[in-house]
């Protein structure tokens, strides 16, 4: 009798016991919160251009669209391959710093991959059939400044807000003149050894040669020529040929410049200097001397080797 009225009052300690904690605890949990992220620009200028008196700096402050004009997205769950959220190509809307890419609000927790890209030429610049190839050069067109973002987003109740930074694929070659003799009015420029293609994971790959024509008609003593292009496929592997015509489109042999090698990079400027002098008064004979941006410097090309 006494063991089982010890067993009671246990029982009835632990029972109270037991409603005492559960009284004094609370746990409260905020609904979970949607996933949301936002795309902004990175590469709002060329990382050099500071350094180079040719290319204006952009203002760090502008709409979205002044440095990236459009966008299309896709983003799937990488444990299952579904597209959860997707967008063609569209306009950046005006006056926005950020674009916010809306998503469902019930989204499951899990792993998500986002690829954007941006300032696509339509009509010269498709995408392949699953957005995860541009060709940079199709059919030999210049095509736009595209830019490019593939981030991996962990969604979980810790990790529910990201912003996603674009960068530039491309980079610009710039090619001033001074002294070109008037005779010549234009230009065949050859560019080789460039990259073909870019994958979302930013992977170059493949090979293309560039022709671009320069239009040199102003005859004044300092011009410029400007034109973007895909990265090299290795350091100085790049060659720039040029070629200057005269008014009826002949080549003007008497003043071609020596063929220089450079080296194309995503988002930066390469910029060389043509400075023609003659070797008399007469002006019949002269020569180039021409001269390569490094860091803050110009210096004297001989060959790939500069001075």
């Amino acid at each position: 009798m006494m063991k089982r009225n010890r067993t009671t009052t246990y029982l009835l300690l632990a029972i109270g016991w037991v409603a005492a904690v559960t009284s004094c605890i609370r746990v409260d949990y905020d609904d979970c919160p949607p996933l949301s992220v936002q795309v902004v620009v990175k590469d709002k200028n060329y990382f050099n251009v500071n350094k180079v008196d040719l290319e204006d700096a952009l203002p760090e402050d502008l709409p979205f669209k002044s440095y990236v004009p459009n966008l299309t997205y896709t983003m799937k769950n990488l444990k299952t391959g579904e597209v959860v959220a997707q967008k063609a190509l569209f306009d950046v809307p005006d006056g926005i710093e950020r674009y916010d890419i809306p998503l469902a609000a019930d989204l499951p927790y899990g792993t998500y991959e986002l690829t954007v890209w941006g300032g696509i030429n339509v009509r010269e610049e498709p995408l392949d059939a699953d957005g995860e190839m541009l060709k940079l050069t199709p059919d030999g067109a210049e095509g736009g400044d595209p830019y490019l973002t593939r981030d991996t987003l962990v969604y979980d109740y810790q990790h529910s807000s990201y912003t996603v930074e674009m960068e530039r694929i491309k980079g610009k070659l710039i090619v001033e003149t001074w002294f070109l003799p008037h005779v010549a009015v234009a230009s065949t420029n050859e560019i080789d050894h460039l990259r073909n293609f870019v994958a979302a994971d930013f992977t170059y790959s493949g090979q293309i040669a560039l022709r671009r024509e320069a239009d040199w008609s102003a005859a004044e003593d300092y011009m410029v020529w400007k034109s973007i292009l895909p990265p090299s496929i290795n350091d100085k592997l790049t060659v720039l040929d040029i070629d200057f015509r005269d008014a009826e489109g002949n080549v003007r042999t008497e003043i071609l410049p020596k063929d220089v090698n450079i080296t194309m990079n995503r988002n930066a400027l390469t910029v060389l200097r043509y400075v023609w002098t003659w070797n008399d008064d007469s002006q019949h004979d002269g020569y180039w001397t021409v001269y390569i941006l490094v860091n803050d410097n110009w210096e004297i090309y001989h060959g790939m080797i500069v001075d």
